[in-house]
């Protein structure tokens, strides 16, 4: 069904999403890892069927409450072994492909002066996402208006910022309210920048400054999956 590089990619991604390094340790943590993020990022790359049967392989550990095993080898060693299972000709999936395949149309407007960073969004999200890099304030509320009415994601670079907190907070009553909003870079700008915004910050996904280019990227192919 899946090589154990395609496990460890979609590891990586549930990871990445959950904004953890390992796997949780509690339980209630442990369940909302493998029941959020891991499902997601299973379904993304091999599709609800393959997540279907590794909930079903998970769900025995997961309830084991009182077991002395630990529950994180075993959530990521059901993982390996039930994606590991079936034909062994089957191609693997490319995170690459998959996003040109699976994800519909829509827009990610990138507050970022990073132009790498714009690269590394071409190279995830592929011909079928429109791509607007906003390197000052005036280029970043054209693209809000210009997309008011689009499905898409908002992805706020803090490490070079582009756009003060001031001027997001203000420019939130222009995004649809299913917009997913993704700030990354130094943790104060972000926080700052949420301290303005306020209550509706609770839903954006945060990124610390060491996370790659390319995870920030395939974080946002998987959030408009």
């Amino acid at each position: 069904m899946a090589s154990p590089h395609v496990c460890d990619e979609v590891l990586h991604l549930a990871l990445l999403m959950a904004g953890e390094t390992t796997v949780p340790e509690e339980p209630e943590a442990a369940r909302a890892f493998a029941t959020g993020p891991l499902r997601h990022a299973i379904t993304h790359f091999l599709g609800a069927e393959t997540a279907h049967n590794i909930d079903t392989e998970l769900e025995p550990v997961l309830t084991m409450a009182s077991s002395q095993l630990r529950v994180s080898s075993a959530i990521i060693g059901s993982l390996y072994e039930t994606m590991d299972l079936g034909d062994e000709e089957q191609d693997e999936p490319s995170a690459t492909r998959s996003v040109r395949r699976d994800v519909a149309d829509a827009v990610v407007i990138a507050a970022t002066t990073e132009r790498s960073l714009a690269a590394a969004l071409e190279r995830w999200l592929g011909p079928r996402v429109q791509i607007e890099t906003c390197d000052h304030v005036f280029a970043f509320i054209s693209a809000l208006e210009a997309n008011a009415n689009a499905r898409g994601l908002v992805l706020i670079d803090t490490r070079k910022p582009a756009v003060d907190a001031a001027t997001i907070a203000a420019m939130l009553p222009l995004l649809p309210e299913a917009t997913r909003v993704v700030i990354w870079g130094r943790s104060e700008e972000a926080a700052r920048i949420i301290g303005e915004v306020g209550e509706r910050a609770r839903s954006w996904v945060r990124c610390s400054a060491d996370t790659s280019e390319d995870d920030v990227a395939a974080l946002c192919m998987a959030l408009l999956a």
